[in-house]
């Protein structure tokens, strides 16, 4: 069974090594391909991705390189996705993100099957320059449908039969959000014996800019012609009765205030392109 993993890349120097790293360490029995579909990049992210195919490859992971000179993440996962001729396991991976040594092998076999089927790992956080954005971050992490749904970790699984519910990403900000509710909640699984460590802003603002895109993002996806057939795994009344749980309360509480910030404080996404807060 196939197994290719798409990963778009933007200004990502500081971090896509590390990605790559982990992905080359990985312990799984079949051998997989990355494909890295840089795009717009005005640092020195594709020749990072080049030197990882030279230092990092091996005879389980083979990594190539789509440079592409137009920014759009969106039309870097398309172009990383035309390279892709047989059916089998795609794994959409963010440029930031750390899985654990065991993570392709697990999603792997959590969409094994006939069946439409995509997987998450489970989300950690990897921690970072400001305390504020932790205790927020951790928040988040806290709340259990946060926890219960594949969205948020930065990785995402699906075998051929799921992949074939839609065409190209279409230019929307939300994609990972597109990919996941073309599917039922019961078709969703987060593998919890793999992990992915989620990488958050360095600072306040960034991390509000990152809110804003990531709300905005949803609502434009929910009224455009691109609006998935599937919602969120936790009904609005499934939510209310877990905060009636004092801390569960208090986390959604954190949660929402930052989420009101980010309405107020920063600038809405641009739906053509994007940017890596930092």
């Amino acid at each position: 069974m196939p197994i290719d993993i798409v990963i778009a890349a933007r200004n990502e120097q500081a971090t896509i090594y590390d990605t790559l790293a982990a992905l080359a360490a990985q312990v799984c029995p079949e051998p997989f391909r990355v494909i890295v579909s840089t795009n717009g990049c005005t640092d020195g992210t594709a020749d990072v991705v080049r030197r990882a195919c030279r230092e990092l490859a091996n005879e389980r992971c083979t990594i190539e390189l789509v440079d592409r000179p137009e920014p759009g993440k969106t039309g870097a996962l398309n172009a990383a996705e035309q390279r892709i001729t047989s059916p089998g396991v795609r794994i959409f991976l963010d440029a930031d993100i750390r899985l654990s040594p065991n993570a392709v092998a697990a999603l792997a076999a959590a969409v094994a099957g006939p069946a439409p089927r995509i997987a998450a790992p489970r989300k950690t956080l990897r921690p970072g320059k400001s305390w504020l954005v932790d205790f927020c971050s951790r928040c988040w992490l806290y709340l259990p449908w946060v926890q219960d749904d594949v969205l948020g970790g930065g990785a995402l699984a699906v075998n051929a039969a799921g992949r074939a519910r839609w065409q190209e990403f279409p230019k929307v900000v939300a994609d990972d959000t597109f990919a996941a509710m073309q599917f039922a909640p019961e078709e969703r699984t987060v593998v919890r014996e793999c992990t992915t460590a989620v990488r958050f802003p360095n600072s306040v603002k960034d991390m509000l800019r990152a809110q804003r895109r990531w709300v905005d993002g949803g609502r434009q996806l929910e009224a455009s012609p691109h609006r998935p057939p599937y919602g969120p795994a936790w009904s609005s009344k499934r939510r209310l009765r877990a905060m009636l749980h004092p801390i569960v309360f208090a986390a959604a509480l954190v949660v929402r205030c930052q989420r009101i910030a980010a309405r107020l404080f920063s600038r809405p996404p641009q739906a053509a392109g994007w940017s890596t807060p930092r």
